[in-house]
C-alpha cells in the first residue's frame, strides 16, 4: 500500500512538472478537421505552418522570434530555421534574406 502511494506521487510529481508553468497547452486542440484545416485570418506574407495544436497560423519570417516552449513564439517559414528562437535563413518562396551582419559575431 505504502509503495502504491509513492508510485502515484511520483507520476503526480512528473505530469506536473513536464508543465512547470503551471497552465494547460497554450492552444486549444482542434475540435474536427474543418477547424484545423482552417485557413488564418490575416495575411501571411511567409505562408502559413501548423501550430504545437495542429492549427494553421501564420508562418514567420527572417529574424522573427520563433520557437519556445510549445512553439508558442511560432514556426518559420519555408527555408528558414529556428535557432537561438529567431528564424535564420531565407525565405524560399521570395528569397527575401535578412541583413547581413558581422560574420565574426556570436550567432546567438
Amino acid at each position: 500500500m505504502y509503495i502504491t502511494a509513492i508510485i502515484v506521487f511520483a507520476i503526480s510529481t512528473l505530469m506536473f512538472l513536464t508543465r512547470s508553468d503551471g497552465s494547460s497547452l497554450p492552444c486549444k486542440a482542434c475540435a474536427n478537421d474543418e477547424e484545423c484545416d482552417r485557413e488564418p485570418e490575416q495575411a501571411c506574407p511567409f505562408g502559413w505552418k501548423r501550430d504545437y495544436c495542429g492549427r494553421k497560423v501564420c508562418a514567420k519570417g527572417p529574424m522573427e522570434m520563433c520557437g519556445g516552449r510549445y512553439l508558442k513564439w511560432g514556426v518559420c517559414g519555408s527555408g528558414m530555421e529556428c535557432m537561438c528562437n529567431r528564424c535564420k535563413g531565407c525565405y524560399s518562396n521570395t528569397l527575401q534574406c535578412p541583413p547581413p551582419t558581422n560574420p565574426l559575431a556570436f550567432n546567438c
